[in-house]
C-alpha cells in the first residue's frame, strides 16, 4: 500500500471513529441530563484517544481534535504549555520555580502530547512537553514541576540517564518520577533503589489509569469525576507477547491493567504498581507447579478472585471471527467473575 492511500485509509478510519464519538444531543429531560450525556461523551473520546496516541497509530491533529471539540465548554483552568523554545534561565541567574499544579512529561511522540494537552487542560493541570531528555533538561532550569513522566523509549538517551540526572539536580530530589512503557519488563530495572523512579504507567494507558496516576501526586480540578472503568486487573502471564496482546485488549474494552509481569517479576511488580485496586487477577502460566504456587500465594494475600486457565491470544493467522470468539469469551468469563463479587459483597 502506498504512503498516499494509507493516509487516505487512516483519515477514513479517523473520520469514523470521531463520528462514532461525536457528541450526541441532549437527553430529553432538561439540563442535567444533557450535561451528563456530554460527559460521557467527552470520557469516551479522551479514552480512545489515550489508547490511541500511546500506541501510535494516529497524528497529533487527529487525537488532538478527538478531544479539543468538547473542551471548550467545560470551562477549564488555565492552560500554559511550555516549550524548549522559551528562553531557559540557568540555576546561577533564577531561582528555578515550584509549580504545585504543572507536569512535566517526557515522551518523544507529538501525537501523545497533543493529546495530553486537552486531557490536561480539563483536569486542571499544566502540561510542560519535553520532546527529549536534553529538552526536559533544559525545561527543568526553569520549573520544578509537581510530576515528571518519562517515557522507557526516549530519541536521545536512556531514561535511566534521565532519571539519574533528576536526581542529582538537588532542586529536584524529592520530586516523583513515573516511567511509562509498553513493555513491562523495564520493571525489572526500575527496582534499582539508586534510581528512585516513583511509580510505572504501562502503555497502552486509559483515562481512568493516568487520572489514578495525577491524583496521587497532583491537586486536580474540583469538578473533575472520576471516570468509569469496567475493572482494574493484575496480569501475571509468562508469555512476554501474551501479555502485551491481553494487556492492548483489556485497556480497550475499558479495564485498566496497572499490574503486568512475567511469574518471576511479579515480587518487584507488586513492590512497585501495589495491588489495593485489583479487582481480578489474570494468571496464565504454562508450568502447572509454578502456577499453583502463584495461585496459592495470591489467594492468601489478596481478597480478589484469580482467573487461570485463559485461552491463548489468538495469533495473525486467525479469521476474525475466530478473534471476536476469542474476545467474547474472555469478556464472559471478566463479566461472570465481576457479577459474583457484588453477590457476595450484598
Amino acid at each position: 500500500m502506498s504512503r498516499e492511500s494509507s493516509k487516505h485509509q487512516d483519515a477514513g478510519l479517523f473520520k469514523r471513529l470521531l463520528s462514532k464519538l461525536g457528541l450526541a444531543s441532549g437527553r430529553s429531560g432538561g439540563r442535567d441530563g444533557a450535561q451528563i450525556n456530554y460527559e460521557l461523551n467527552w470520557e469516551m473520546s479522551a479514552m480512545e484517544a489515550l489508547r490511541v496516541s500511546t500506541l501510535g497509530y494516529a497524528s497529533p491533529a487527529a487525537t488532538s481534535k478527538l478531544v479539543s471539540s468538547q473542551s471548550e465548554t467545560l470551562k477549564p483552568a488555565a492552560h500554559t504549555e511550555i516549550s524548549a523554545s522559551q528562553p531557559a534561565m540557568t540555576p546561577a541567574k533564577q531561582a528555578v520555580r515550584s509549580d504545585a499544579q504543572s507536569v512535566m512529561v517526557v515522551d518523544g511522540s507529538d501525537n501523545l502530547h497533543a493529546t495530553l494537552d486537552k486531557l490536561f487542560e480539563h483536569m486542571g493541570v499544566r502540561l510542560v512537553s519535553a520532546r527529549s531528555g536534553a529538552e526536559a533538561q533544559r525545561l527543568i532550569n526553569t520549573i520544578k514541576p509537581a510530576l515528571i513522566l518519562v517515557d522507557a523509549a526516549l530519541p536521545d538517551m536512556e531514561w535511566a540517564r534521565l532519571a539519574t540526572w533528576i536526581r542529582r539536580n538537588e532542586q529536584l530530589t524529592e520530586s516523583p518520577i513515573v516511567l511509562m512503557a509498553e513493555d513491562d519488563r523495564e520493571l525489572e530495572h526500575v527496582s534499582h533503589p539508586w534510581l528512585e523512579i516513583n511509580d510505572f504507567l504501562l502503555k497502552p494507558f486509559n483515562l481512568y489509569g493516568l487520572q489514578d496516576m495525577l491524583s496521587k501526586y497532583c491537586r486536580l480540578s474540583a469538578n473533575v469525576a472520576k471516570p468509569a472503568v469496567r475493572g482494574v486487573l493484575g496480569l501475571v502471564v509468562d508469555d512476554d507477547e501474551q501479555r502485551l496482546v491481553l494487556r492492548r485488549f483489556l485497556s480497550r474494552k475499558g479495564y485498566h491493567v496497572p499490574v503486568s509481569c512475567s511469574p518471576d517479576a511479579r515480587e518487584c511488580c507488586l513492590l512497585l504498581n501495589g495491588s489495593k485496586e485489583v479487582t481480578s487477577w489474570l494468571v496464565q502460566i504454562q508450568d502447572e507447579d509454578k502456577c499453583i504456587e502463584v495461585v496459592s500465594e495470591f489467594d492468601s494475600i489478596y481478597d480478589a478472585p484469580v482467573l487461570v486457565g485463559l485461552e491463548m491470544a489468538p495469533d495473525s493467522s486467525q479469521t476474525s471471527k475466530e478473534r471476536g470468539n476469542w474476545e467474547s469469551r474472555l469478556l464472559d468469563k471478566l463479566s461472570r467473575v465481576a457479577a459474583k463479587d457484588e453477590l457476595d459483597a450484598a
